[in-house]
């Protein structure tokens, strides 16, 4: 299980790096796309927080320009590889107790849970960014876990 999760989250650092590349190359941007962008970058950093029993040092919606939101995609990247390198089996088991920044409800995940909501919530506010690119950028990314995951077959 561990190793599912390890790829999930490389998956996730491809993406946004993926992504990034195109949000600083649209011209022009839609400032929509940057903040929904900053969004998935705190929520993943919320989460690596919490995972590793940190203090949060993010907040849900911040605005960042695109320089600031590589520099927390970078630092949050080298966080996800510093704790698969150190956390255990039974660490990504482990029960996080969290309060939800939407409606300060006090809730409980499965760390494993948490880590496959973050890939699954950036997957969903990537498809609305690629949307927000339309018509700003040469060609959209293809950032869907096959591209990462498969390998081209040479004939």
């Amino acid at each position: 299980m561990k190793d599912l999760l390890l790829k999930q989250m490389l998956f996730e650092f491809w993406a946004n790096t993926e992504l990034l590349k195109k949000i600083k190359e649209a011209n022009p941007l839609n400032p929509r796309a940057l903040f929904l962008f900053s969004h998935i970058l705190s929520a993943g950093s919320m989460w690596l927080s919490r995972l590793k029993n940190e203090d949060l040092t993010a907040t849900l919606f911040q605005e960042r320009t695109a320089e600031e939101c590589e520099t927390l995609l970078l630092s949050t990247k080298k966080g996800g590889e510093n704790y698969f390198e150190t956390v255990t089996v039974d660490g990504v088991n482990k029960i996080i107790e969290f309060t939800s920044p939407v409606d300060s409800t006090k809730r409980s995940i499965n760390a494993s849970d948490a880590i496959l909501h973050v890939v699954h919530h950036s997957s969903y506010h990537r498809g609305q960014i690629v949307t927000l690119l339309k018509g700003s950028v040469e060609q959209l990314p293809l950032i869907t876990y096959m591209p990462f995951a498969s390998k081209e077959i040479e004939s």
